[in-house]
């Protein structure tokens, strides 16, 4: 069952229950008044979770590619192009942002697998330098770039955010 914001849903037996709205006046008497709006999707799969690739499909979901149209300029678009991309089915790119305080890219990036995991991300421009930073993107380890990419241990369910200076390919 995927779902673009109801946290309330249980499988009990062969039933999957999603709750819509939750009815409670207390704080608030005034909670869940008015004109709601759901989206929800059945997603049936083979073998499990991770072979389904469900947690992918739920950020399908959730962040719909959307396009924006530019205008024409000279030169050739590849077949294929992504701006971050990992060799690993369990770390899943979820941000990829500038830095707060400089020109930086910020990509952070997570396990869903509960799985510890080393991994290759590979960056879709000319990468000067990178490091891991904290969440407050204070940099913490260099790292080294080949070829516009870096390769990062990630443990099990850890959050890791990498600042990405752009600039020559090394």
């Amino acid at each position: 069952l995927l779902n673009d914001c109801k946290y309330g849903y249980d499988i009990l037996g062969s039933t999957i229950r999603l709750t819509l709205l939750k009815c409670a006046t207390y704080t608030n008497p005034e909670a869940d008044k008015g004109e709601h709006s759901f989206s929800y999707s059945l997603y049936p799969h083979a073998g499990s979770f991770k072979e389904g690739r469900t947690v992918q499909a739920a950020y399908a979901f959730n962040k719909p590619m959307t396009a924006i149209k530019v205008e024409k300029t000279a030169g050739v678009l590849p077949e294929e192009y992504s701006l971050v991309k990992t060799d690993a089915d369990n770390i899943i790119i979820d941000t990829v942002k500038k830095a707060e305080d400089s020109e930086e890219v910020i990509v952070r990036l997570f396990d869903c697998y509960n799985r510890r995991t080393k991994a290759r991300v590979n960056f879709g421009f000319p990468v000067k330098e990178a490091y891991v930073t904290d969440l407050l993107e204070n940099k913490i380890e260099a790292l080294t770039v080949m070829d516009n990419a870096v390769t990062i241990e990630v443990k099990p369910f850890e959050i890791v955010t990498l600042s990405v200076q752009p600039g020559n390919a090394q």
